[in-house]
C-alpha cells in the first residue's frame, strides 16, 4: 500500500477509536464497543478490497497497453517481411509511372498483371488489418500513424481508382481503406 493509503487507513482508525470511545463513555455498554469493532473490521476489509481492485485495474491497463505496443511492433516487423517487400516493390513500379498513366490505363495494367494485382491486394490487406486493429483497440495507433501514415496516404491516393473499381466486390474493405485514409490524411 502507498503512503497515501496508510494515511487514509490511519484516519479511519482514528475516527473509529474516537467514535467507539465516545459511544462507550456515553452508554457504558461494552457490547456496543464489540459491535463497533465488527463494523471497523468490515470497513477496513472493504477499503482494502477496493484498493486491491483499483490496483488490479491499473495492472490490467498497463498489461493491455504493453500488448497494444507489442502488436504495433508486429506490424512494423510484418512491413519488412519478404512477402510485403515483394508486394511493395511491384506497387512502387506503379508509383514511378503513375503520373504518365490515366486511371483507365492503371486499372488495365493491374488487371493484366497477376503479380501486380496480387501485390496490390496483399498490401491493401495489410492496411485493412491495421485499420481493424485500430478500431478494436489492439494496437497503439500513434506508433502506427508515425510509422505508416505518409506511406499509406500516398498509396491510397495512388491506387484510389483501383479501390473504387473493386468497391462492388468488397465494399467493406473499401470502407476500411477510406476510413484509415480519413484518420491518417495529412491535413487532419
Amino acid at each position: 500500500m502507498s503512503r497515501k493509503n496508510w494515511i487514509v487507513l490511519t484516519i479511519i482508525t482514528s475516527i473509529w477509536i474516537v467514535g467507539a470511545a465516545g459511544f462507550y463513555l456515553e452508554t457504558r455498554k461494552l457490547e456496543g464497543v464489540f459491535l463497533s469493532i465488527n463494523a471497523f473490521g468490515v470497513l477496513v476489509a472493504v477499503y482494502v478490497s477496493v484498493l486491491n481492485s483499483l490496483h488490479t485495474s491499473e495492472l490490467e491497463e498497463e498489461s493491455n497497453q504493453f500488448k497494444r505496443t507489442e502488436n504495433s511492433a508486429t506490424y512494423l516487423e510484418r512491413w519488412d517481411s519478404v512477402a510485403l517487400k515483394d508486394a511493395r516493390d511491384f506497387t512502387r513500379g506503379i508509383k514511378k509511372i503513375r503520373q504518365d498513366l490515366s486511371n483507365k490505363k492503371m486499372l488495365e495494367k493491374i488487371d493484366g498483371d497477376q503479380n501486380l494485382e496480387r501485390s496490390v491486394i496483399t498490401v491493401f490487406n495489410f492496411w485493412q488489418d491495421i485499420y481493424l486493429s485500430i478500431v478494436h483497440d489492439r494496437v497503439n495507433e500513434d506508433i502506427l500513424r508515425r510509422s505508416f501514415a505518409g506511406v499509406y496516404t500516398d498509396m491510397y491516393e495512388r491506387f484510389k481508382p483501383w479501390i473504387e473499381a473493386t468497391k462492388s466486390e468488397s465494399p467493406r474493405a473499401t470502407e476500411d481503406y477510406m476510413s484509415l485514409y480519413e484518420m491518417w490524411r495529412p491535413d487532419r
